[in-house]
């Protein structure tokens, strides 16, 4: 299934918990499987990854170089060793493939060195703090109270319980000195560890201002030219496969249609691909916005009217029925149709007649409806704002469209039509997307869905100074929206704190930080990432607070 279970560890840790925090560095995936709450499954766009995992299955071994070019990648090659793990029920039986082993070179020794060295000196630190203080003790309890609260006070720091710098009652010029020596060793061991979390800041900035290859970043092919019979709906995946389906499905059939979805997802590309496959193709397609028009005018754009029915009617209009007769007549946001145009429209839909306005005849119209909606027409009905033999009548055939946080598989291949529908509009050429990029698109939420996606690509190619759009070139609120700034500060209630003890089920993270945050009253995403390690995701870190706020 593609879980990555475990990774090795150092010889000298000979009974470490499981864990795959090195394992899945550069990756992005689910964290968590019932029973190995380490486990991690990396997202389908990592096409090297999922072809590892393909060649196991099949009991193949293969050792390649790897060129990091995903966001979050290393930003250097490596070397990536694998093979299937086989296992004979009987001797007679065929080996059969359990599970898999790899061994990935990523060359992170400089840092490896630099984290063992700031543990080696803590190390030292405290093991000198508490050999002086063991041979004071002998000497006399008297003697060597001041040496034991000092030894007390630089334990309280490793343990988070104590701030720097050490500041103590005088006690003789001793003490003084030794205090002044543990300060020096564990602001110097302080500076160390921010300069290793500088230059890795520095070095992931850089990274994600390189260009990235969209067409490496797709988790599937895309379909080959002339296979789609919609392609004017751009994506693919279960949820644009299936809203492909629902069109193919309802096109033929005579019967009219709800088209139910948020703004901005295409419920108008899919109304145009209803028709165009359709047996009304060769007829007109007529598209009416309901909520831009009042009654007055709406009505007299839908079923027009004679010549001298009112002051300003100096001919014949035809209205929107008539116009779309052998053809299909849409109608956006028909949740803003007044009562009396829902009548009008129900006495049409039923009676397949209009009657323009200022006329006593009626006419026979030929047309298929397909209404769409932006709004829950079921609650607009509990409240009286819609009328229910309206909706009845209209949702013969319900077709939905999905919002792009929900199809997040989508944004890559989206953002590069859109690159290229610019190309051609803006006379660019070779525009691409950084890393940063890439990686801002996909972690936002889109609450406009397509369009604000559309709308974001053509004014940050407007704006790009260069070829290659930054992350800061696309203004989105992704701190607010996906959580990757430090975020608003989670605060711990009283009561929470009062039964800070019995909470169960905490994860090894959530039990390490909660006591760190219960000390403090509140924490932030930063906050919480450094009282782990400063190595977790922003993603877990999210994740792990949210389940914090709801226990």
């Amino acid at each position: 299934e593609g879980w990555i279970l475990f990774q090795s560890e150092a010889l000298d840790r000979p009974q470490p918990d499981l864990s795959t925090y090195l394992a899945r560095s550069g990756y992005t995936g689910s964290l968590g499987h019932q029973g190995l709450e380490s486990a991690f499954r990396p997202d389908t766009i990592f096409e090297r990854y999922w072809k590892m995992v393909e060649d196991v299955r099949a009991a193949r071994s293969n050792v390649f170089n790897v060129t990091g070019n995903q966001p979050n990648a290393f930003g250097r090659d490596f070397f990536l060793a694998y093979a299937p793990v086989q296992f004979r029920p009987h001797l007679t039986a065929a080996p059969q493939v359990v599970a898999g082993v790899a061994y990935m070179d990523i060359s992170r020794l400089p840092l490896s060195a630099g984290y063992k060295y700031v543990d080696a000196m803590l190390i030292v630190a405290v093991a000198s703090a508490l050999i002086i203080s063991g041979l004071i003790y002998i000497l006399g309890r008297t003697i060597t109270r001041p040496i034991l609260k000092l030894a007390e006070t630089a334990k309280g720091i490793s343990q988070g319980t104590e701030s720097l710098p050490i500041a103590m009652p005088y006690y003789g010029k001793e003490i003084n000195v030794l205090q002044d020596a543990l300060n020096t060793l564990a602001a110097e061991l302080q500076r160390q560890g921010d300069e290793l979390r500088e230059k890795e800041r520095v070095i992931r900035a850089s990274l994600l201002k390189e260009q990235a290859f969209l067409d490496r970043a797709l988790a599937d092919p895309p379909p080959e030219a002339g296979s789609d019979p919609i392609p004017a709906i751009v994506g693919y995946g279960p949820r644009i496969e299936r809203l492909k389906t629902e069109i193919i499905k309802a096109a033929p059939a005579a019967a009219d249609v709800l088209i139910i979805g948020e703004t901005g997802t295409g419920k108008q590309l899919a109304a145009e691909a209803v028709h165009r496959l359709s047996t009304r193709a060769a007829g007109p397609f007529i598209s009416i916005n309901c909520g831009a028009l009042d009654e007055n005018l709406l009505l007299d754009t839908l079923f027009g009217h004679v010549k001298g029915a009112f002051t300003e009617a100096k001919a014949d209009r035809k209205g929107a029925f008539l116009e779309a007769d052998r053809g299909t007549l849409f109608l956006d946001e028909i949740q803003a149709a007044s009562p009396r145009v829902q009548q009008a429209l129900l006495r049409a839909l039923s009676a397949r007649k209009i009657k323009p306005l200022g006329s006593d005849r009626e006419l026979e119209v030929n047309v298929r409806l397909i209404a769409a909606t932006n709004a829950d027409l079921k609650a607009l009905i509990e409240r009286g704002m819609f009328r229910e033999d309206l909706y009845f009548r209209l949702k013969v055939i319900t077709i939905h469209t999905p919002p792009l946080r929900e199809q997040k598989e989508n944004i890559v291949v989206l953002a590069r039509h859109f690159l290229a529908l610019q190309e051609k509009l803006s006379g660019k050429s070779g525009i691409g997307l950084s890393k940063g990029a890439l990686f801002k698109l996909t972690d936002y939420d889109w609450p406009g869905n397509v369009r604000e996606l559309q709308n974001c690509i053509i004014r940050a190619v407007v704006m790009a100074e260069g070829r290659v759009i930054q992350s800061e070139d696309i203004p989105l609120d992704v701190e607010e929206a996906s959580g990757h700034g430090p975020g608003p500060a989670v605060s711990v209630a009283p009561a929470a704190a009062a039964g800070a003890g019995l909470l169960p089920g905490l994860n090894p993270r959530q039990q390490k930080a909660f006591p760190l945050i219960l000390a403090r009253g509140q924490v932030t995403r930063t906050a919480y990432e450094e009282m782990i390690g400063g190595m977790l995701p922003p993603r877990t870190a999210i994740y792990d607070l949210q389940d914090l706020v709801r226990r």
